[in-house]
């Protein structure tokens, strides 16, 4: 129950472009994890392969604008990370796993995803450090004090998400890098107008 009202809120105040998943798929990757019960998914590669997969689910996280699942993949014998956008069929089976009581879902998906594979972000913030710090998800990078501001740092697989929250700010910014930061948050702006 208690996994299901967390689901309910999640989707009441995600925007529609922030839920790309199945509600089934959601709750039961959800609910497994919760439950440490082992299941059979069926999921797409970024190439279009699809393969069946015996999976024990850690987590379910949100991460750049897609939701996460985090767990033990019985094909590979590894630690896996799977969008649950590309899980199309979630089974469970009648196994429980035990948890790793040291392992912390929201690292190691920032950890993996913060590769050097994306976008370097660099903005300078006009603003106090607790107001910046204040202002954006935990982790999503880092903050340094400099001479004209905080110095704000990431890494972004994708920069539409980056733009927007960098348009809701309530203080000036200056982006020094990605060029493409500028011309999203520009595009985005005209929307906005």
């Amino acid at each position: 129950i208690e996994v299901h009202n967390i689901l309910n809120c999640l989707y009441f105040y995600a925007t529609p472009n922030e839920i790309n998943v199945e509600r089934q798929i959601m709750s039961a990757v959800a609910s497994s994890a919760w439950q440490t019960i082992t299941v059979n998914i069926t999921y797409q590669s970024r190439n279009g392969d699809e393969t069946e997969r015996q999976f024990d689910p850690y987590g379910v996280v949100y991460y750049q604008q897609d939701w996460h699942t985090v767990g033990f993949c019985h094909l590979r014998k590894d630690i896996r990370i799977f969008r649950l956008d590309r899980i199309s069929t979630v089974e469970t089976t009648d196994q429980t796993f035990t948890p790793r009581p040291d392992f912390d879902v929201l690292d190691y998906v920032v950890d993996a995803l913060s590769a050097p594979n994306g976008y370097q972000v660099e903005v300078i913030f006009e603003t106090t450090l607790e107001k910046a710090q204040r202002s954006l998800p935990p982790r999503l990078g880092t903050f340094e004090v400099v001479e004209d501001g905080i110095l704000f740092t990431c890494s972004a697989l994708r920069l539409d998400w980056i733009a927007a929250l960098m348009l809701s700010l309530d203080f000036p910014i200056r982006i020094l890098q990605p060029q493409a930061l500028r011309d999203e948050l520009r595009t985005l702006a005209q929307k906005a107008l």
